[in-house]
């Protein structure tokens, strides 16, 4: 991804430095950082805690937090057990997803004040194709797909797992968060 990007950036005219490091050990000094923005990844931080508290540690006085991420729903236990068993059959590197109330409750308690958060179902039009993104093996393949075959009407209804024009297809919950660091 950091190649990726770097290069996508060096198209468009600008140069990037790039970093790689754990989530919750960022190299850089305090207050660094006018913004810092983590989209579609913090499931797959080992302590997003440590995270966060890293984001408000680096975060400049006034200084705004953006993430974007799964998330399982508030409140049902039967479709965040089935979703996240699907996601660690799929992507092995997955983690945890948290509710929306567990990461507005990490970042108020890190200093940052929760500005917005707004939830969004984001449609996976394409199983095959999230399969391919994430390199899931045959085994876990099968593992998922027969998860989809059995999964409940409640765990269908929630995620809204159907089939269309021969694909699979889901909404994943989307959790937006905007943060700021207090000024003083």
């Amino acid at each position: 991804m950091l190649e990726n990007a770097a290069k996508l950036l060096a198209e468009s005219g600008f140069s990037l430095q790039t970093r790689l490091f754990p989530a919750g050990e960022m190299p850089f000094a305090a207050h660094s950082f006018a913004v810092v923005t983590v989209r579609i990844a913090p499931h797959h931080f080992s302590s997003p805690a440590q995270f966060i508290h890293e984001t408000a540690r680096v975060l400049k006085p006034s200084g705004h937090f953006l993430l974007i991420d799964g998330r399982v729903p508030d409140n049902d236990p039967e479709t965040e057990e089935w979703l996240h068993r699907v996601e660690k059959w799929r992507d092995p590197s997955h983690g945890r997803l948290l509710s929306r109330a567990a990461w507005e409750k990490l970042v108020s308690e890190s200093g940052l004040e929760v500005l917005r958060s707004k939830l969004q179902p984001m449609k996976q039009p394409d199983l095959d194709w999230y399969f391919t993104t994430a390199a899931t093996s045959p085994v876990n393949r099968e593992l998922v797909l027969e998860a989809v075959r059995t999964a409940s009407p409640h765990v269908r209804s929630a995620l809204r797992l159907a089939e269309e024009n021969g694909k699979i297809i889901w909404y994943w919950p989307r959790l937006t968060l905007l943060a700021q660091r207090q000024s003083s």
